[in-house]
C-alpha cells in the first residue's frame, strides 16, 4: 500500500542530557522528525537529533516558540524530571498528547510529594532521615553511608554521599542551597 501525502511527524524532546540519547534513536528509527532542545552545545544527542536546539527547555515562552515556529506534532521529555512541568503546559497550551497532567506533575516534581502518594498507595519509599537530623542533628554509625539531596532538584543535583555526620551536616547545608523549595 503506498500513501499519498505522507507527512513525517515532528517530535520535540525536551532535554539533551546523554541518558535521551536512546529516545532520539528510537525516535529516528520510528522514521520521525526530532528535534531537541537543551542548554548543552553539543553532545551525542544533540549529534543524532534532526534539529538540535541550543536553549532553556525550562523556558515556557522559547519552547512554545519552537513548537509553533517547526509546527512540532508531539513533545516529550527525556531523562531531565525537572522539565516535567514545563512539558506539560506547553502540551496543554499547545493541545498536544501529554502523559501527564498538572496533578501527575505535583507528585512527580518533588520527591517529598511523591514519597507521600507512594506511601499511600503502600509503595515503600527509600527512608527519609531530615526530621530525625533537624532533631537530634546526628545519626548513629551503623546509618553510613547515606545519600543527602534535595528532594525537588532534577538529576544529580546536590546529591552527596556522606559517610560521618560532619559529611552530613555540609551536605544538608549544601542540598538546601541547591533546593528550588528551600
Amino acid at each position: 500500500m503506498i500513501l499519498k501525502n505522507f507527512k513525517k511527524k515532528k517530535i520535540l524532546i525536551l532535554g539533551s542530557n546523554i541518558e535521551t540519547a536512546p529516545l532520539i534513536e528510537r525516535a529516528n528509527k520510528k522514521n520521525l522528525i526530532t528535534f531537541v532542545i537543551g542548554k548543552e552545545k553539543t553532545n551525542k544527542t544533540k549529534q543524532i537529533a534532526d534539529f538540535p536546539i541550543q536553549g532553556d527547555a525550562a523556558n515556557f515562552q522559547f519552547v512554545n516558540d519552537v513548537i509553533r515556529k517547526n509546527k512540532i506534532d508531539a513533545v516529550m521529555i527525556g531523562t531531565v524530571d525537572i522539565l516535567l512541568k514545563n512539558y506539560e503546559e506547553v502540551c496543554r497550551k499547545n493541545k498536544l498528547p501529554c502523559y501527564a497532567n498538572k496533578r501527575s506533575v505535583s507528585y512527580f516534581s518533588s520527591k517529598n510529594s511523591f514519597n507521600k502518594i507512594s506511601k499511600k498507595f503502600g509503595f515503600k519509599n527509600i527512608p527519609d532521615y531530615t526530621n530525625h537530623v533537624k532533631n537530634k542533628n546526628i545519626l548513629p554509625d551503623n546509618f553510613f553511608p547515606v545519600l543527602v539531596k534535595p528532594v525537588d532538584s532534577g538529576g544529580g543535583v546536590g546529591a552527596k554521599i556522606c559517610y560521618s555526620n560532619s559529611q552530613l551536616k555540609v551536605a544538608a547545608k549544601e542540598a538546601k542551597i541547591k533546593s528550588k523549595k528551600t
